[in-house]
């Protein structure tokens, strides 16, 4: 660990809740809490309704879409408050494996469109490997992108980050 190095924090709070319909179609409803000190986001509460679609799915790969309406409160430092209304998109893929050693490969990517400012977007992107190495020891990759198109001023646009772990499966 180097002690000169700034620490930052990011935290993501996500609940979401299913309703299936019919057939590969389904409500949904979900709730957002965020906090980025490298974008200087004290906290963002999203909450938002949509509709979604199992686009494939077999025993290894489900591929999933989402459209929906979210309200945003956001604070960010030395800022107001600022409430957004925004239209929303986005899907995920995930591959899997039960052959005796797990190996999961998943990625979500949502956009969100203001809907009630100058054309600012936001895009939340998250990818996760993990596999067994023995037993319920296991290993996984972990990134992640926020990406504002229009941040208050002075403040980054983006933060990417990537991060590795072994852990125990009890």
């Amino acid at each position: 660990i180097n002690e000169d190095t700034d620490r930052q924090s990011r935290n993501n709070l996500a609940l979401q809740s299913q309703r299936f319909l019919r057939p590969r179609w389904s409500a949904l409803g979900f709730l957002q809490f965020q906090q980025n000190e490298e974008l200087s986001l004290n906290l963002r509460s999203l909450v938002g309704v949509g509709a979604g679609r199992i686009l494939a799915q077999s025993n290894r790969t489900l591929v999933t879409a989402l459209a929906g309406v979210a309200f945003t409160s956001e604070q960010y430092a030395g800022e107001g408050d600022q409430n957004v209304a925004e239209a929303v998109a986005g899907g995920s893929w995930e591959w899997f494996t039960f052959d005796g050693r797990s190996t999961n490969l998943s990625t979500g990517t949502y956009t969100y469109y203001a809907l009630n400012s100058d054309s600012r977007f936001r895009l939340e992107m998250n990818t996760s490997f993990k596999s067994d190495i023995v037993g319920d020891l296991y290993w996984s990759i972990n990134a992640f992108e926020s990406f504002n198109s229009q941040p208050p001023m002075d403040q980054k646009k983006n933060d990417f980050g990537v991060s590795a772990t072994i852990g125990w499966t009890f």
